[in-house]
């Protein structure tokens, strides 16, 4: 057989797996974006600002290209679909970027060197969240920021076979750049990049150690001078502030704060990425102020014990990978040292800036589903020692994959969806059922909060 003739087959089996993962992208972002609880966090605002201004964003530095690319796929939608709006094009972005957090989270497992079934178990983990089924049809930035930085990951651990080359410094840095213009935040994600950079180099831990030194400062260069070259294009030339003033003005006026409270935000901030908590939050607020207003009772009652068995589950995970250090040091080795390396800092801007809040810890996410699957998998060895493809799961992860979906799905998203789109959808039916375009909505002495209203307000067309 020619060679022309034996590449013939390998092209159609490319080009037939290349098929279904886009197949799979699809029906996955169409599931998100369908299964949105009608929970859109900023994006009613990005979508306003789209709409209001003729180049379709402003210059804000936390999510730099997120209102510019939204722009754009709105621009084009509304050729092929009239009266697309820019919320729906924000979460078709956000919709598709998640389905692709999943299936990056399966590909970092195997690079991991863990098998298909629990590499397949992390990402079903990650695809069950709460971050995920939250955030993912939302029309915000945060599950394509996770997205680019665990693509930068993967690129630098490789595939194992290849010496580490600039191509890679290059492919890797430039994701994770892209990662920090989605959201200013995947400066956390920085140390994970390196810690996979250095453990996919070969050599002496000096050689490491110098590869993922000159990870960090590659992609210090580069969100370095996209930073200051995006400022200087669209935010100097037009009276903006100066250069750290305009970088710090994606944090709302709000400054760093190491307190006790924070520490017990940032615990419920981890545990909330995972599982629906509901308003729990807000009792817990109340607790610590002993505001009893804030506190609720029958939300505590079935939240508290949830919280406290997914924190045992954590004990459980930590206690087996222990025990991996010492029986799978390799694999362990790497799942382990890149999960420290994004969840240490994470945690500790967690602690310092609006810990309880849902995405903080976006870029954790995965690796925390990575971890624990490989927790409950076994060491993927065959009897003769030699790695295996496939990799037996206990019937841990499994409890945990249904557990996360009862919860987040049964207990958030399916009575959300069922009543109609929940407060959001009630309140949009309402304000156009009972007031005017030209009305203006006054809103006081209610729980609800901004991104609530600003949903209301974008959706119903009513000023509120």
């Amino acid at each position: 057989m020619s060679p022309a003739t034996s590449a013939q087959p390998t092209a159609r089996s490319s080009t037939v797996i290349a098929g279904k993962w886009i197949l799979i992208i699809a029906l996955a972002a169409v599931a998100y974006f369908v299964l949105n609880p009608s929970w859109y966090g900023d994006a009613p605002w990005y979508a306003i600002d789209m709409r209001s201004s003729s180049r379709g964003f402003r210059h804000d530095s936390g999510h730099l290209i997120w209102r510019p690319l939204g722009w754009a796929l709105w621009r084009i939608g509304t050729l092929v679909v009239p009266g697309c709006d820019p919320l729906s094009a924000l979460r078709v972005l956000s919709s598709v970027f998640t389905a692709g957090l999943v299936l990056a989270t399966f590909k970092l497992g195997r690079l991991c060197g863990i098998g298909n079934a629990a590499a397949g178990g992390a990402a079903t983990l990650v695809a069950v969240s709460n971050f995920a089924l939250s955030y993912g049809g939302s029309g915000c930035s945060y599950t394509a920021a996770a997205f680019a930085s665990l693509l930068g990951v993967t690129a630098f651990l490789g595939d194992g076979h290849d010496e580490w080359g600039i191509r890679q410094l290059l492919i890797g840095a430039t994701c994770v750049t892209i990662s920090w213009c989605l959201w200013g935040t995947a400066i956390v994600a920085v140390p994970a990049a390196s810690v996979a950079s250095a453990l996919a180099s070969k050599g002496n831990w000096s050689r490491r150690l110098s590869r993922g030194l000159l990870t960090s400062v590659t992609i210090g260069l580069e969100i370095g001078a996209i930073a200051w070259t995006y400022y200087r294009l669209f935010v100097s030339g037009v009276g903006g502030a100066p250069f750290l003033i305009w970088l710090r003005s994606s944090g709302h006026g709000l400054d760093p704060r190491l307190s006790i409270t924070g520490g017990f935000r940032a615990v419920y901030g981890f545990v909330v990425g995972l599982i629906y908590l509901d308003e729990a939050g807000r009792s817990l607020k109340g607790l610590l102020l002993s505001d009893g207003a804030l506190v609720d009772v029958a939300t505590l009652a079935w939240t508290m014990p949830t919280m406290a068995a997914a924190l045992g589950l954590l004990v459980i995970v930590a206690t087996r990978c222990a025990r991996k250090l010492r029986s799978d040091a390799p694999r362990a080795l790497r799942v382990l040292g890149v999960a420290t390396a994004v969840l240490i800092p994470n945690a500790g801007f967690a602690a310092l800036w609006q810990g309880a809040d849902l995405e903080r810890y976006a870029y954790s996410v995965p690796f925390v589903c990575l971890v624990i699957a490989y927790a409950f998998s076994g060491n993927g060895n065959d009897q003769k020692g030699r790695q295996s493809s496939a990799v037996h799961i206990s019937p841990g992860i499994v409890v945990t994959i249904a557990c996360l979906a009862v919860m987040n799905l049964g207990a958030w998203v399916i009575p959300t969806l069922a009543s109609r789109g929940g407060d959001v959808g009630n309140l949009t039916a309402s304000a156009k059922a009972n007031t005017r375009d030209v009305d203006v909505l006054v809103v006081a002495g209610q729980r609800l909060g901004a991104h609530t209203w600003s949903a209301v307000s974008y959706l119903s067309n009513r000023k509120i």
